[in-house]
């Protein structure tokens, strides 16, 4: 992208990691041969040349109008759960609901690492091919179902910690008696 490229009132995103603002959006507010400005919350930054080629134009933002009058984004850049096969979720929530009398269902929910999901994930691994070779139906959805139920553990550390909700309680990890626990 050029200066000549850029206007004046258009939304862009720097995507230039010599700026400690790389990745945030602003508005140019003015612009000159060689150099221009964005407003970028709070400040404005000035941007070179240089800089000017990694700049990121930012779509136009489209409303749904519904026929009552209101209004609503287009959704564009969100998730997308329906993107999940709801079979799929209810084969994994399967595997939740037959382990909660050894565990209870959402046991996991206070954390387990991803180091610590790693052994199980390789064992149904293993297992998987093993029923597959030897053509198990069953056996290969139930150990899609843990391998699923494994990555979901570890993703759901993953953004514990990363929020800051992620608590030890206890000093290491240690064999204890289920019937203290359950």
């Amino acid at each position: 992208m050029k200066i000549e490229d850029i206007v004046i009132g258009e939304k862009y995103r720097i995507n230039d990691t010599a700026y400690i603002d790389n990745g945030k959006n602003g508005v140019c507010t003015d612009k000159s041969k060689y150099n221009l400005v964005l407003a970028i919350e709070n400040h404005e930054v000035y941007l070179g040349p240089q800089s000017v080629n990694k700049l990121i134009k930012l779509p136009e933002l489209f409303l749904r109008r519904f026929p009552s009058g209101a209004v609503r984004s287009d959704d564009t850049g969100r998730i997308r759960p329906d993107y999940i096969s709801p079979y799929a979720l209810n084969e994994i929530a399967q595997h939740f609901t037959d382990a909660k009398n050894d565990f209870g269902a959402t046991n996991y929910f206070k954390g387990i690492k991803p180091a610590d999901v790693l052994a199980s994930i390789q064992m149904h691994y293993l297992d998987l091919h093993v029923s597959i070779l030897e053509n198990q139906s069953y056996v290969i959805r139930k150990e899609l179902r843990a391998l699923a139920a494994n990555c979901i553990m570890a993703l759901h550390q993953i953004v514990i910690e990363e929020k800051g909700l992620y608590k030890e309680p206890y000093e290491k990890t240690e064999l204890v008696n289920s019937k203290d626990i359950l």
